[in-house]
């Protein structure tokens, strides 16, 4: 048998063990069962915007029609209808975050809502926010042990992206009209940095943003 004649044996055994390992590989995999819960179960859209587990383990779930608060057996559903008109002051529910401090913050389209309880509904609007688009936390300021806020929304009636460090009593923006970046969904800040800032953008990328030292 000529040497090249036993070369191709020797590649076709090669890729041929190489081959069923792969598949023997594949098939040891885990399996994953896929479960569905929709507005048959109790949701009130199936249009789901975010999923949150907070710590006490309860899920909390953004909808375009309400936020629900799921124990792993019923889904309740807490949203203004002929029963409670002023519970939200709009349905649409852009986000759920947990701070630090064990409390919740709900961003609605077109407010905040906070909560120090998990007791009922008992979320308060805070004033000066008007639109939501993104809503996320930071490292807090130095000297406080409360985390920075950070939202891109319509604050005292201006539109950018803005950062609180007193629990949303007070509002800096941190972008001017030049840096507005399109459309915009997403913002966090640095758990590690105080100040730095990461933008999600739809088109550009990650916009990343620290204070100026001026």
């Amino acid at each position: 048998m000529s040497n090249a004649m036993l070369i191709r044996l020797w590649l076709v055994t090669l890729l041929s063990f190489g081959i069923s390992s792969l598949y023997a590989s594949d098939s040891a995999l885990p399996v994953f069962h896929f479960g569905h819960i929709s507005a048959q179960d109790g949701l009130p859209t199936d249009e789901v915007r975010q999923i949150y587990q907070d710590k006490d383990g309860y899920i909390w779930i953004a909808t375009n029609s309400g936020l629900c608060q799921y124990d792993g057996y019923q889904i309740k559903t807490y949203k203004s209808n002929l029963h409670t008109p002023g519970l939200l002051s709009n349905n649409t529910i852009c986000c759920v975050a947990e701070d630090n401090h064990h409390n919740l913050w709900i961003a609605a389209y077109d407010g905040l809502y906070h909560s120090t309880t998990r007791t009922g509904f008992d979320f308060r609007a805070l004033d000066k926010v008007r639109t939501i688009y993104a809503f996320g936390f930071g490292k807090a300021k130095p000297g406080s042990n409360y985390p920075a806020l950070y939202l891109i929304g319509v604050v005292n009636g201006q539109y950018g992206f803005f950062r609180s460090d007193d629990a949303a009593v007070s509002w800096m923006r941190i972008n001017d009209d030049a840096h507005q970046y399109g459309l915009v969904l997403h913002i966090c800040g640095d758990m590690q940095e105080y100040g730095r800032v990461y933008i999600g953008t739809h088109g550009r990328g990650i916009v990343t943003g620290v204070p100026s030292s001026d």
